[in-house]
């Protein structure tokens, strides 16, 4: 499976594989709540969701969109991504590394941009 990107400072569009994340849910209170990490709250101004308000009970936004993909057990998610990613290709795998080595440039200048703002 492959997603069209579109580059933020280019503007050029790429495919890149679909890449996997994984959010757990936990048992608090006698029901099952999701857990995810959270984007930081600065990456909030460029439009990723953030947790706010984590009360410790509730369900945790989802850091990515989820593509319905759910796993019953940590066995069955490590065999899908290790099934999903043997099919990609040496070329697709260069896009993902170039597209997450790009995300994580962008995203660290936009927080030293915002974190600057605010200490002006």
């Amino acid at each position: 499976m492959e997603r069209r990107v579109r580059g933020v400072s280019s503007g050029t569009e790429e495919v890149v594989p679909v890449d996997y994340h994984l959010a757990c849910k936990a048992r608090i209170e006698n029901r099952w709540v999701v857990v995810d990490a959270a984007w930081d709250p600065p990456v909030a101004r460029v439009g990723f969701p953030i947790n706010e308000r984590r009360d410790g009970v509730s369900d945790t936004k989802l850091s990515v969109e989820s593509l319905d993909e759910v796993h019953r057990s940590v066995q069955e998610h490590v065999n899908f991504v290790q099934a999903r990613r043997v099919s990609w290709t040496a070329d697709g795998n260069a896009r993902r590394e170039h597209f997450v080595d790009a995300l994580n440039k962008w995203l660290e200048d936009v927080r030293r941009r915002l974190s600057s703002h605010s200490q002006a």
